[in-house]
């Protein structure tokens, strides 16, 4: 029933993937709009190895590994990420900058405190004890 109202709506291409691998041979197929009806999509072969669709929609191919359906974009040659591949690479990436500003407060706090010292006199090497 689906196939046929996404073809009465006009939906291009749609997916299905069975992570487990439970219910689908193979568990990734794909269905593309074609003459009023859909016709399966052809395995091709993934850039950097593997099997998988390619969608012409989204300009990208897709392929499992393990349970989880992976975006290849050829265009960047690069795998994109996962939500919770973007989530870690966020968090990480903030933990890092955290850590860049804490060591730029440190920085900036001793250069403070040199700059008074040496403005207090404290660091004033006599003329004659200075080296040629």
């Amino acid at each position: 029933q689906k196939r046929s109202l996404y073809g009465r709506l006009g939906v291009g291409e749609y997916f299905l993937f069975d992570p487990k691998g439970e219910y689908l041979e193979p568990r990734l197929q794909g269905m593309r709009l074609a003459g009023g009806g859909y016709e399966r999509l052809p395995e091709v072969r993934v850039p950097g190895g593997g099997e998988g669709l390619w969608s012409g929609v989204l300009g990208l191919y897709l392929y499992g590994r393990g349970r989880d359906l992976r975006l290849y974009d050829p265009v960047g040659g690069e795998e994109l990420r996962t939500h919770e591949e973007e989530v870690a690479a966020r968090r990480a990436a903030e933990a890092r900058a955290a850590e860049e500003a804490a060591a730029r407060r440190l920085a900036e706090a001793r250069l403070s405190e040199l700059e008074a010292f040496l403005t207090s006199g404290g660091g004033a090497v006599p003329r004659e004890k200075r080296r040629p």
